[in-house]
């Protein structure tokens, strides 16, 4: 297999482009690199870059509602946890 054929399920983007996919921020997206939250790399030139895989992008509304559906349940964990003490 010739590397000109090889196909990868996933690509770098800038913090920019995906601030604009998603809808976030682009100082969200910044702080989401540097705590770890997304997959991001910073070059040798001090410049991050975010692995995006196929389809795995979704929009700030879903974000939204997936980040506070987890916390809805953390929540609850929480509360159930206490209960049991």
């Amino acid at each position: 297999m010739s590397v000109e054929n090889l196909e990868f399920n996933f690509r770098l983007v800038t913090p920019a482009e995906y601030a604009k996919g998603t809808g976030i921020s682009y100082n969200e997206t910044l702080s989401f690199c540097k705590t770890g939250q997304l997959e991001a790399y910073k070059t040798d030139g001090g410049q991050w870059r975010i692995k995006v895989y196929k389809g795995d992008i979704v929009s700030k509304e879903e974000y939204r509602k997936l980040f506070d559906e987890c916390n809805y349940y953390k929540g609850m964990i929480e509360t159930i946890s206490k209960l049991i003490k």
